[in-house]
């Protein structure tokens, strides 16, 4: 792998060294190699040459989607849903515990009356 020299260590290999270290990055004429820097555009990837577009089984991605995931932080299992929240998402199973502890509970004649007054 190559490296830089270092002092001390490396005495009459200096030029060797040094030389192996430039090449990575640099062509026998002292020019830049083509190589990919942060910042910068490719010039070549999966076979394509130029101004590259990639889709996802140019790179081996073709069974993945891009489906967003909600974050473990915004699921909210409180079954009372007291939380009353525009932000979190209530699991199935706290849903189905707050209507059934909602559709149990008995009702009286009077709001029976008042529902079916409202319909």
């Amino acid at each position: 792998m190559a490296r830089l020299p270092q002092s001390g260590q490396d005495a009459g290999d200096w030029g060797e060294i040094l030389n192996g270290f430039l090449l990575v990055e640099h062509n026998d004429d002292g020019t830049l190699k083509n190589v990919a820097r942060p910042g910068e555009g490719v010039t070549s990837v999966a076979g394509k040459t130029g101004a590259v577009g990639l889709t996802k089984s140019d790179v081996g991605l073709t069974n993945v989607t891009n489906d967003a995931q909600v974050k473990a932080s915004d699921v909210d299992d409180d079954q009372s849903l007291a939380a009353n929240s525009s932000t979190k998402v209530p699991t199935q199973r706290a849903v189905k515990t707050y209507v059934d502890q909602k559709t149990t509970n008995t009702v009286s004649a009077t709001d029976a009356m008042a529902w079916a007054i409202a319909l």
